[in-house]
């Protein structure tokens, strides 16, 4: 599996967020495909809002564009953790133009529990 970060919009352009895109081999299925973005909490807000127009504005798949969010799932914390200042999200586009989405507020936490076992 291949890894793009900060892919180009435009020839010489790059995006204002992270982006990695999953690229598997070509013996799988042509669909779906998995991209998961870190975007901050602004960039998120905006995404959050309208997901497709947030598509049609940065391109996360130029390929073929999202038309309908099928499912959007929000993570949350649990309510000891502080939130976090930036959110990563999961698409997982299909066909016809659906996506999946999972998000999550990133943060630097360390969960102890279970370490060393």
């Amino acid at each position: 599996m291949e890894n793009e970060t900060t892919p180009q919009v435009q020839p010489g352009a790059k995006r204002a967020f992270e982006m990695c895109r999953a690229h598997l081999p070509e013996s799988r299925p042509r669909w779906p495909h998995a991209v998961v973005l870190h975007l901050t909490d602004a960039q998120y807000q905006e995404f959050k809002k309208d997901p497709v127009a947030f598509d049609e504005k940065h391109r996360v798949y130029p390929e073929q564009r999202i038309r309908t969010v099928h499912s959007y799932q929000e993570m949350t914390l649990p309510e000891d953790d502080p939130p976090g200042e930036s959110w990563t999200v999961t698409l997982l586009h299909g066909k016809p133009s659906n996506v999946g989405i999972v998000a999550c507020q990133a943060h630097d936490h360390d969960d102890q529990e279970g370490a060393g076992q």
